[in-house]
C-alpha cells in the first residue's frame, strides 16, 4: 500500500489591481518631442478587448488629439501621434479605470487616470544627416547606424536596408556620438565572429568626430565608408 499525502488547498481570489509601472516619457515630462512616441506597461497582463477607445490625448481644451494605440504585449501599450503635438501647453494622456482589467476582473482604478505631458517647440530641434558607403562591392546585410550622447545612456538608432542616405530627426542640441555596424547575418546585433568555424567579426565603424547640434541648423554631411 502507498503512503498518501493529502493537502487542504484554500483558494483565494486575486483582487489586487492593475497598475501602471511605467510610462516613457515619465508622468510631468515638459521636454518631449514634437511626433513623440508614448509607451505605457501595467504591473500585470490586462484584457485589451475594447481598450482602444479607453485612451485618449487630449490638448488644453480638451479636445482629442489623433494618435494610433497599439498593444505590444497584454502589459505594453503604446501611442503614436499622427501629427506634431502643439507646443508649451500641458496634454493629457487619459485611461478609462474601469474599462482597464485584469484577468481576474480589477479594474485599474475606479475613474480617469492621467499623465501630463508638454512638448518642446520644433524649432528648439534639429538633426543630423549624412550617407553610408561599403568599400566593398559584395558587402551585404542591413545597416545599423546608433546615435549616441557621450555621457550617460541616451541613444537611437535606424537601419538601413543597404548603404546610402541616413537621417536622425528631432535632436535636442548638444554633443553626438555616431557608430554604424554592417549586419551580415541579419540578425539585428553586432556579431564579434567567431574561431570554429572561422567567421570574422562583422564590421563596426565609430565616425571619427563628435558631432555638434546645433538649434535650427541642421547638421549635414556626416558621411562615411565602411572599411573592408
Amino acid at each position: 500500500e502507498s503512503d498518501t499525502l493529502r493537502f487542504d488547498v484554500e483558494v483565494r481570489p486575486d483582487t489586487s489591481r492593475p497598475r501602471l509601472a511605467e510610462s516613457v516619457p515619465a508622468d510631468s515630462s515638459r521636454a518631449i518631442l514634437p511626433r513623440q512616441r508614448f509607451d505605457i506597461w501595467f504591473s500585470e497582463a490586462v484584457d485589451t478587448a475594447g481598450t482602444l477607445r479607453a485612451v485618449a490625448l487630449l490638448d488644453t481644451a480638451g479636445e482629442s488629439l489623433p494618435v494610433t494605440a497599439t498593444w505590444h504585449t497584454p502589459a505594453h501599450l503604446s501611442l503614436n501621434p499622427s501629427a506634431t503635438l502643439p507646443a508649451r501647453c500641458w496634454l493629457r494622456l487619459t485611461l478609462d479605470g474601469p474599462r482597464f482589467r485584469d484577468f481576474a476582473g480589477n479594474a485599474l482604478g475606479d475613474s480617469t487616470v492621467t499623465l501630463w505631458f508638454q512638448a518642446v517647440q520644433q524649432d528648439t530641434l534639429s538633426s543630423i544627416s549624412g550617407r553610408i558607403t561599403d568599400q566593398r562591392p559584395d558587402g551585404k546585410g542591413p545597416v545599423h547606424l546608433i546615435l549616441r550622447r557621450p555621457q550617460g545612456d541616451w541613444r537611437r538608432e535606424i537601419v538601413l536596408p543597404a548603404p546610402g542616405p541616413y537621417l536622425f530627426r528631432d535632436l535636442f542640441p548638444g554633443l553626438y556620438v555616431l557608430e554604424l555596424y554592417r549586419d551580415r547575418n541579419g540578425d539585428g546585433q553586432w556579431s564579434p565572429g567567431w574561431t570554429r568555424p572561422f567567421e570574422p567579426a562583422e564590421r563596426y565603424v565609430v565616425y571619427p568626430d563628435t558631432i555638434k547640434v546645433r538649434a535650427r541648423w541642421a547638421n549635414e554631411g556626416n558621411d562615411f565608408a565602411i572599411p573592408w
